[in-house]
């Protein structure tokens, strides 16, 4: 079990990339709660052998409360994945346009806050831990439709960084995990071909994951370039590329 702990929190994985990785914790030897809103799809977990906690990470007494139960339910919890996220195609002269930032801020920022928040303390008194953010590589070069998205996980990315700073020697190490746009089916590969496939992301993240180093941030394929790009001097060629791949802005 070296690398990572045997008990890990995988919240907002009762469907695709957070399904796929926390399947592969599982079948690592881990033990792996999961998270998440949607009740059916929490029940079918539950009928898998998972141990579930229903929790809406937008909600602060929700996100407290299911906290406190895994952590009843399993006193060796040790991990904090916080898979939990929303995208909303939009567009600023949109009248929707700042009820859809705020959905994707509650969520994909203040939900991964609340989470830290709400088990850090247990983290610290075990002194020992791993936290895992997700980021996104459109939090470096954004994709013209997804301006809250971007900006969301942007938050996320500079939240991550402080955080990692302010828990320096207290035994809770700080990862970001950024992937790129991952296809979750044929017809989204098909939709976008740059997109990683879903079992070849699985793959990259997990051997990480498990067998890595802990390191400040876990880049899978193509988000590496993207997360570099300024630095690289290739940041205006690949926002022309993410414009040029959106109809509506090209």
């Amino acid at each position: 079990m070296a690398g990572f702990p045997s008990t890990a929190f995988v919240v907002g994985a009762t469907s695709g990339i957070g399904r796929a990785l926390a399947d592969r914790l599982r079948a690592s030897g881990r033990t792996v709660v999961i998270g998440g809103r949607n009740r059916d799809a929490l029940a079918e977990l539950s009928s898998d052998g998972y141990p579930t906690v229903e929790v809406d990470v937008s909600e602060p007494e929700s996100v407290r409360g299911a906290c406190e139960e895994v952590i009843t339910r399993h006193p060796s919890l040790g991990a904090l994945i916080t898979m939990a996220g929303v995208v909303i195609a939009d567009d600023v002269r949109d009248e929707a346009h700042i009820s859809h930032l705020r959905a994707m801020f509650d969520v994909n920022f203040m939900g991964t806050a609340l989470l830290i928040d709400a088990l850090l303390p247990q983290f610290l008194s075990q002194g020992s831990a791993r936290i895992v953010t997700v980021g996104s590589a459109r939090a470096f070069v954004p994709s013209p439709q997804l301006p809250g998205y971007a900006a969301s996980k942007a938050a996320v990315h500079m939240y991550t960084e402080v955080l990692r700073v302010q828990l320096a020697g207290t035994g809770v190490d700080v990862t970001e995990l950024i992937p790129p746009p991952v296809a979750l089916d044929e017809q989204a590969e098909q939709r976008n071909p740059d997109a990683m496939k879903l079992d070849d992301f699985v793959d990259q993240a997990a051997e990480a994951l498990l067998h890595g180093p802990v390191t400040a941030e876990i880049l899978v394929g193509r988000a590496r370039q993207w997360r570099n790009a300024e630095r690289d001097g290739i940041y205006r060629q690949l926002l022309r590329e993410r414009i040029a791949q959106s109809p509506r802005y090209g």
